[in-house]
């Protein structure tokens, strides 16, 4: 459990902050922080709802890519 919630902490980009400012009681710095997970959230779920719905047909594919 420890190495799972560490990758989360350093995958996630809004969790740590939010940590932070609830550590510090800064209620103002929590909701921002939280809006921005939520919103985040929001634009993972519908991009990899869209992509499941054409199996991946729309994906942007790097252009470095060898394969």
């Amino acid at each position: 459990m420890i190495i799972f919630s560490q990758g989360l902490m350093r995958c996630n980009p809004f969790l740590k902050n939010e940590l932070t400012s609830l550590e510090n009681q800064d209620h103002v710095s929590f909701n921002k922080m939280l809006g921005k997970h939520l919103a985040y959230l929001s634009a993972v779920k519908a991009k990899s709802f869209i992509l499941a719905l054409n199996n991946g047909k729309v994906a942007i594919i790097p252009k470095n890519n060898k394969g």
